[in-house]
C-alpha cells in the first residue's frame, strides 16, 4: 500500500471513530447478543480481538479469558477502553500487528468490511491463530437498510 492509500485510509479510520460516540442502546445490546452467540465457540485462555472500536465487548472478553489483546487502528477508539489488568491495547492494523505469540481464540466482529486489503488481513489473522484455535468473524449484511445507508453516508466501505 502506498504513502498515500495509507494516509487515506487512516483519515477514514479517524474520521469513523467520531460514529461510536452516538451509539443507541440497540447497539450495546446487539453487542451482549453477539457475545451469548460466539461464546461457545471461545477456547483456550488468549484472546485477541481485532477492531474492538469502544470496547463494549472487550469489557466482558477480560471476565471470560486469562488475556485480551485488542488491536485496533483508531488511537481515539483505544484510548476509551478501560484498563483491566489481563489487557492489552495495540494501536496498529492487523497487517501490521506481531506481537510475537499466537492466540487461542481470534474475534473480528464488524471489521472486515472496513478493510481496503482484506486478503491481506485474513492471512495477518491466520498467522496470529494457534494451529487448534478459532477465528470468529462477523460482518453485516450488505443488502440491509442500515448498511445500505451507512456506505450512502461514508459511514462504512471503501
Amino acid at each position: 500500500m502506498s504513502t498515500h492509500d495509507h494516509d487515506e485510509v487512516q483519515k477514514k479510520i479517524d474520521a469513523s471513530a467520531s460514529f461510536y460516540d452516538s451509539f443507541l442502546n440497540v447497539d450495546y445490546r446487539l453487542t451482549d447478543y453477539c457475545l451469548q452467540t460466539i461464546t461457545p465457540y471461545f477456547t483456550g485462555s488468549h484472546c485477541l480481538e481485532i477492531g474492538p472500536a469502544n470496547g463494549m465487548m472487550t469489557t466482558q472478553l477480560v471476565k471470560l479469558f486469562r488475556q485480551v489483546d485488542v488491536a485496533e487502528a483508531s488511537e481515539t477508539l483505544l484510548n476509551k477502553i478501560p484498563a483491566h489488568p489481563n489487557l492489552r491495547k495495540y494501536h496498529t492494523r492487523i497487517e501490521n500487528f506481531n506481537p510475537g505469540y499466537r492466540y487461542d481464540t481470534i474475534i473480528m466482529s464488524h471489521v472486515l468490511e472496513h478493510i481496503k486489503e482484506p486478503v491481506v488481513a485474513l492471512s495477518s489473522v491466520k498467522n496470529l491463530l494457534l494451529p487448534d484455535g478459532r477465528f470468529i468473524v462477523s460482518v453485516p449484511n450488505a443488502k440491509s437498510i442500515h448498511r445500505l445507508v451507512a456506505v450512502k453516508n461514508g459511514y462504512a466501505g471503501f
